[in-house]
């Protein structure tokens, strides 16, 4: 075995997740023979050398055990402490990254043509200006809006620089990259492999930045 590429099926409130990602992003977990003990959440060790397991507590204390034999990445689930949005509008995520731009019309036109995002709805003026829209792709939706001084916003200062970029899963990323690229994209990283993903990564017309992805397999 090379790695695990899998969920591991627990409980919800207690779901450890264990990704075969090698040692190209994340920890390689080193193993190293020791006694039986309980460990804090994340904390990997083995548990003695005729049971040569990797083993961790989860969230909830429990044990959670591997061969010493697999290189794992480890990404831990976390015991859910903020409730389910029951009140939010059918179908809509429950976390939504809301981006800020310089003018917010220009930017829906270009999310749309350039990336390939359909609008969802959008709170214009009289005038024609956007003061908030939602965006989505799949069951992906980002909201945009104008940078505002007097709600504190500002949109991208330096386009170079990124202080985070929006993750979207594509269908076809060469097709997309082709696309947007054509329809005046920043084309910041072409297509490439990278981990269990395809990506490239490239900016709008406002300065943010966005990962598009495909995976491999």
């Amino acid at each position: 075995m090379s790695g695990l590429h899998q969920s591991v099926a627990r409980d919800p409130e207690r779901t450890p997740r264990y990704v075969g990602l090698g040692t190209e992003i994340g920890l390689r977990i080193q193993a190293k023979a020791s006694g039986s003990r309980a460990v804090p959440l994340g904390a990997p060790l083995c548990c003695g050398p005729t049971r040569p397991w990797h083993c961790w507590t989860d969230s909830l204390g429990d044990p959670v055990h591997l061969p010493c034999e697999v290189p794992v990445v480890v990404a831990l689930g976390y015991r859910r402490l903020m409730p389910l949005s029951s009140s939010r509008p059918a179908g809509a995520p429950q976390v939504l990254p809301y981006l800020y731009y310089p003018d917010a019309a220009r930017a829906l036109a270009f999310l749309v043509d350039a990336f390939g995002f359909t609008e969802l709805e959008a709170l214009r003026d009289d005038e024609g200006r956007v003061w908030s829209t939602q965006v989505s792709t799949g069951d992906g939706v980002v909201l945009i809006g104008p940078e505002m001084t007097e709600f504190g916003t500002r949109s991208v200062t330096d386009s170079a620089w990124a202080t985070s970029r929006t993750f979207v899963y594509v269908h076809d990323l060469d097709v997309h990259y082709e696309h947007a690229r054509a329809s005046g994209a920043t084309i910041i990283t072409g297509p490439a492999d990278h981990g269990p993903n395809r990506i490239y990564i490239a900016g709008d017309c406002g300065g943010q930045q966005w990962i598009f992805a495909s995976p491999l397999s």
